[in-house]
């Protein structure tokens, strides 16, 4: 959808305009911190171009529009927004500005570039455009360098200070971001409401209708220290425990092994160990659960992130939920982000099926 009602309305003036060229994380984590340069761009009143999305990453070096993933025109707390298109279309529009001012900045890096060298870093097409249009004169880059250890709600007010201070003129401001450590504390920022793209969402909910009520299970086996063999053995009473007092008809199985041949889920998961293969298999050859290599209707996703995105529903959406925690599983964002739904929202039942902490108590958890 346009983000016309967010942006400014003259299409002559050029404005001041924040570019997010690439942010180090995958879908969960790099939405937060979408969401932390979103408060920074409305400190520093500028328009944010929205990133492009590609295999579960966000930046404008990527190759599909935000609208992809998310529906643009449902993220909350936002100034002002242009999608890459309405932005470029800003671009050939403008008549009155015959040079920009552009500054490269730098966030959570460990060591800072130097020299326009750095701008060597920056590849959306967006820039090019940019230079077809204008003289852009490249400023010395900026760097706000972080280490383990460091109070994260001081680095923005730093950002913003320095920017607003000696680059209130400049044009365009292009963020990248190299580092998995927040800038702001999660408690502190506004909640934002960011919808998934709808064909996703109709994806995931005919899924789900055809197949309830249906167990979701989550191993992400990048990470995972314990034996893969022990681990599938604990997965595997679990989920005998429960089908023995429920009424499940399908089992989903969402996980980020990696065979050869298979299309790979997770991009941090590269190989996989002797143990975890032998674990995998156990399970899969015992439960017989549909994956997303064998469902039909989600073999038409090439793109990572947007199948990732349609797992997420699909297990959001089953009647139970196991997602695996240590030492089996890494407890990653995924199925975090599952469980504090699940709470909060949805309230139906869940269990860490590697936690031996927990135990399964079929007048608890049994689905209504």
């Amino acid at each position: 959808a346009p983000l016309s009602n967010f942006a400014e309305n003259n299409s002559v003036e050029f404005g001041k305009y924040w570019l997010i060229e690439h942010l180090d994380e995958q879908l969960g984590k790099a939405k937060f911190h979408l969401f932390e340069q979103v408060a920074i761009c409305n400190l520093l009143n500028r328009t944010l171009i929205l990133p492009n999305v590609e295999n579960s990453e966000i930046g404008l070096r990527l190759r599909h529009s935000f609208d992809y993933y998310y529906q643009p025109d449902s993220l909350t707390h936002i100034t002002r927004a242009l999608s890459s298109v309405e932005f470029t279309n800003r671009i050939k529009e403008t008549t009155r500005k015959k040079e920009l001012k552009a500054v490269l900045v730098f966030i959570g890096h460990y060591s800072c570039p130097s020299g326009n060298s750095s701008w060597d870093n920056v590849h959306s097409a967006i820039f090019k455009h940019l230079s077809r249009k204008f003289i852009v004169i490249k400023l010395r880059p900026l760097c706000f360098l972080t280490s383990y250890g460091w109070n994260p709600p001081v680095l923005p007010d730093a950002i913003v200070s320095r920017l607003a201070a000696s680059y209130y003129d400049t044009d365009i401001v292009v963020a990248i971001k190299q580092s998995a450590l927040f800038l702001m504390d999660p408690n502190k920022l506004p909640v934002h409401v960011l919808k998934h793209n709808q064909t996703l969402i109709d994806m995931a909910e005919k899924f789900s209708e055809a197949r309830s009520p249906y167990l979701a299970i989550h191993w992400r086996m990048e990470g995972g220290d314990e034996n893969g063999v022990v681990c599938a053995h604990t997965l595997l009473k679990t989920v005998t425990t429960i089908r023995n007092t429920s009424q499940f008809k399908n089992i989903y199985f969402a996980t980020d092994h990696r065979l050869p041949s298979e299309r790979l889920l997770s991009n941090s998961y590269e190989n996989s160990r002797a143990d975890q293969t032998s674990g995998y298999w156990q399970v899969m050859e015992t439960l017989k659960p549909l994956t997303f290599r064998n469902v039909s209707s989600f073999l038409s996703l090439t793109d990572s992130g947007a199948l990732s995105i349609v797992e997420k529903l699909v297990c959001l959406k089953s009647d139970f939920f196991l997602p695996g925690y240590v030492p089996c599983d890494r407890n990653g964002a995924f199925g975090r982000e599952m469980v504090r739904i699940r709470q909060m929202v949805s309230r139906k039942p869940w269990l860490y099926w590697s936690d031996p902490l927990q135990t399964y108590e079929p007048e608890k958890f049994h689905p209504s």
